[in-house]
């Protein structure tokens, strides 16, 4: 006698637990968890490109665009070569570059933005 489910038992549990509402609202708030970390390690990144740019002596008038059409430029420029996945369609978001960076946020956030989230007004 087999004390575990057989591949048939398996198969058939799979195809009822992803069917299951319980299992799609939890899927749900996975996927929303996902996009917020995807969010916090763009920023992250955008707030460390930032920095380097602060130190190369660049200001944001440095990247004002003159003519429309200069901004997708720009906008390639400033994510120096990341092709981002809504590109067929021209529009561009802030998940749709992914650069990550590991380490805490709030040393993150004293080395690049000054502050912390233990004390913000730091």
């Amino acid at each position: 006698m087999s004390k575990g489910l057989t591949d048939e038992q398996v198969r058939a549990e799979i195809k009822l637990l992803s069917e299951c509402p319980e299992v799609k609202l939890a899927r749900a708030e996975l996927r929303q968890r996902y996009r917020e970390r995807q969010r916090l390690y763009t920023l992250r990144n955008l707030a460390k490109r930032g920095a380097e740019l602060r130190a190369q002596g660049k200001n944001i008038e440095d990247f004002r665009a003159k003519d429309p059409e200069d901004e997708d430029e720009l906008l390639i420029a400033a994510t120096e070569g990341a092709v981002p996945r809504s590109s067929v369609s021209g529009e561009m978001r802030d998940s749709d570059i992914s650069f990550g960076t590991k380490g805490d946020s709030a040393g993150f956030n004293a080395r690049y933005c000054g502050t912390s989230f233990d004390n913000p007004l730091k």
